[in-house]
């Protein structure tokens, strides 16, 4: 009754969201005639998604499988993400295809190694943020002048430096405590009823799998930056395709890292309405407009193609039910 209820409030959150944004104006859903009217940003559209969201982030977490010594081979690491994928789309939030690839890679791993294979979803999760402030924070120290000068961005350049300096900080804080003699210590800490520590508590798990490759981590976070990179250039080519008005690059990444967070929030499908009102009072904090209609035009033609994911979903599901149904090899 509980989670009925949850869902029922979830989904009018949504609808207000996008019967606000509609009937003020600020969402043309007309806008997404852009697909077949600017052939540039359709084969852009697909080649994030196949370059991006597919390659690039599967293998990111690869690397990070690889790295914690379990068996994910690129086939199969696809195959989970793009199912993923798939349900990052229908289910609330962005971390919905999370829980399905975690039911697979668990399922798949010998025994013992369970654990781990659910941790290094966790860690690809922190990695992925991880980059995003990443970006946001150089570009930050780039254009200092121009946040300087802004008061409305000098809170956002703030957050982005922060962020950035306190994910390092925890990445080399677990790294230091990844021995015999500390770790007890940062384990009998971590275990305190305090909140979000039960989340530490799987990141930190993750890391000490890694402590005896660093490089691993380094090569995961090198992936991540170029989807970012990939990801922002492709926002704001759409910006500029649908709307005509110059977006300037320190204005766009100051304000990107916050939409990206309020998509990730596990309200609706792919942040749909959240990440809608989110980035129109993003673009209006930076003197611009129709935020909203970028972001649905956006959010449209990845989720379209997230769709595809359903079938190598079904393979998985197939290949996973005959798995079980081969006996085990007698000795």
């Amino acid at each position: 009754m509980k989670k009925a209820v949850l869902t029922v409030l979830k989904l009018a959150i949504v609808a207000s969201a996008l019967a606000y944004l509609i009937h003020s104006g600020r969402l043309d859903i007309f806008a997404l005639s852009v697909f077949w009217k600017d052939p540039l940003v359709l084969f852009t559209n697909v080649g994030l998604w196949l370059i991006g969201a597919a390659l690039i982030n599967t293998l990111r977490w690869q690397v990070l499988a690889i790295g914690m010594k379990l068996h994910l081979p690129l086939r199969r690491a696809l195959q989970m993400s793009l199912t993923g994928m798939f349900f990052n789309t229908v289910a609330p939030g962005s971390v919905g295809g999370d829980l399905v690839k975690a039911f697979y890679i668990f399922r798949e791993q010998k025994s013992g190694q369970g654990t781990p294979a659910l941790l290094s979803i966790f860690l690809d999760r922190l990695v992925g943020l991880y980059c995003v402030f990443i970006v946001a924070a150089v570009l930050v120290v780039s254009f200092s002048s121009r946040f300087l000068s802004t008061p409305a961005l000098q809170p956002i350049a703030v957050f982005a430096i922060l962020g950035c300096f306190g994910i390092t900080i925890f990445f080399l804080g677990i790294f230091y405590f990844a021995n015999e003699k500390r770790a007890p210590l940062l384990q009998a800490f971590l275990e305190k009823p305090y909140p979000g520590f039960s989340f530490l508590r799987k990141i930190t798990q993750a890391l000490f799998a890694l402590k005896d490759r660093p490089s691993y981590l380094v090569w995961a976070i090198l992936l991540g930056l170029g989807f970012q990179i990939l990801y922002m250039t492709f926002f704001w080519l759409v910006t500029y395709r649908i709307t005509g008005q110059e977006l300037p690059i320190a204005d766009f990444v100051a304000v990107f890292p916050l939409g990206f967070l309020a998509v990730a929030l596990p309200i609706a499908p792919g942040g749909l309405g959240v990440g809608h009102l989110a980035f129109e009072k993003l673009f209006m904090l930076i003197g611009l407009s129709h935020g909203a209609t970028v972001f649905n035009c956006i959010f449209v033609g990845q989720a379209a193609l997230n769709l595809l994911g359903l079938i190598p979903y079904l393979f998985l599901k197939k290949s996973s039910q005959s798995a079980r149904t081969i006996p085990a090899p007698v000795n």
